[in-house]
């Protein structure tokens, strides 16, 4: 039983390794990276005795410490590293010559001293959001670095051999992590921005069909605004790391990554929206079949006209051409939204059963929210183009028909 339960446990380790290497074969890139990082120190520092293995750790240390996934984040990581060794060692330096002009005070009570009160307020600065997701691991050395040289009696060569050891660490893992199979973190916010916008649009057409056609579809295409609202976390992390990022590609010095956190905030607010569509797709919720028949034809080109655009919007995104094809349906969705909102405001209370009309009128007025939604995302699309000279060249357009998502 026991033998059983062990190749049972190995057999799902090696599907849980084939999934995360095929989930993203880029992961299984960066492994060999990181390896090729260990091999050239270990071949630089090989038979040096001691001094060369108490390099060789302190820059494997390095390695694993700044060797991010993607390029920003490495960048970002190696800079912190080198500015928290150099303050460190400075102030390291400044305690030693400071307990020195200080005959009075004991050297080892100062040092306590000192190490009391960076202790303390480094940690608090831990605990801000922005310093804990971009300088933490910078915050880690700093106190390191302080601790190795403040308590060593050849502090300046302490820091100097510590820096140099560091560098090339760093030198090594930038190079490669830049020239070997780059993974660019402003790439992927850039894909991963077009993803969501062409996922609003899915799930704005799985509405459709199951609320007004009542045709069961995909859960995953139903349910896609739930993956756009996790992705906020992701978005954010790789924008910090974008702007570490030397210009790439079609991405020039000096992008506008902080127009990419206002797209991602307007289509954050039409997945909630269409997050609250999908609250009333309970059968359990009384509605009037008839009154639901009047508007389907008004909401149905609203969806229509708004999928057609986010389309647009996604295409236009990911190959980085103006969006201007998308116009025209956000257009036409504003004129439905407006020929319904005209009935909504001509229907008779007193002819109809009031209960069963509120959940399809607070359908149709949220589609008139996402449809205003939608027009913010594409003005939002249409500034980043110009501000980061999207081509604008033909136009992108979409099939009239609505896509199968079952």
């Amino acid at each position: 039983m026991e033998v059983g339960a062990f190749f049972s446990s190995l057999k799902n380790c090696f599907k849980s390794i084939t999934r995360i290497g095929t989930d993203d074969p880029r992961r299984v890139l960066h492994s060999l990276k990181v390896a090729t990082a260990l091999t050239l120190l270990s071949i630089i520092y090989w038979g040096r005795a001691v001094y060369g293995i108490t390099r060789l750790v302190m820059s494997v240390m390095t390695v694993v410490g700044v060797f991010e996934f993607s390029v920003g984040g490495t960048l970002c990581k190696s800079v912190n590293r080198i500015c928290a060794t150099l303050i460190g060692g400075a102030l390291g330096v400044a305690e030693q010559h400071l307990a020195t002009a200080l005959v009075e005070i004991e050297e080892t009570v100062l040092l306590l001293i000192l190490v009391f009160i960076l202790g303390a307020i480094t940690t608090f600065f831990r605990f801000f959001p922005k310093i804990k997701a971009i300088y933490d691991s910078g915050v880690v050395i700093f106190m390191t670095t302080f601790l190795l040289v403040a308590f060593s009696k050849h502090g300046v060569e302490k820091i100097f051999e510590r820096l140099l050891t560091i560098l090339i660490g760093i030198i090594t893992c930038t190079l490669i992590s830049i020239f070997i199979w780059p993974v660019w973190a402003g790439e992927d916010l850039h894909i991963l921005l077009a993803s969501n916008i062409e996922t609003l649009a899915n799930c704005l057409i799985g509405f459709e069909v199951n609320y007004f056609d009542n045709q069961i579809r995909d859960k995953s295409v139903l349910q896609g605004y739930e993956t756009v609202l996790k992705s906020e976390a992701t978005e954010e992390s790789l924008t910090n790391l974008a702007r570490w990022e030397p210009a790439h590609g079609f991405f020039r010095p000096r992008h506008p990554w902080n127009q990419y956190k206002k797209i991602g905030a307007f289509i954050k607010k039409c997945a909630s929206k269409i997050e609250s569509l999908h609250d009333y797709l309970n059968p359990e919720i009384p509605i009037s079949s008839e009154f639901k028949f009047k508007i389907k034809k008004p909401c149905s080109r609203i969806i229509t006209e708004l999928y057609k655009a986010l389309k647009v919007i996604s295409s236009s995104t990911e190959i980085m051409v103006h969006p201007s094809a998308a116009k025209r349906h956000i257009e036409k969705a504003k004129a439905a939204a407006e020929e319904l909102n005209f009935f909504l405001e001509t229907v008779s209370l007193e002819e109809a059963k009031f209960l069963s009309i509120i959940p399809v009128g607070t359908v149709a007025f949220i589609l008139e929210e996402i449809t205003q939604l939608v027009e913010k995302i594409y003005q939002s699309i249409a500034e980043l183009s110009e501000l980061a000279e999207f081509k604008n060249v033909g136009e992108v357009t979409v099939s009239p028909e609505k896509p199968h998502v079952s």
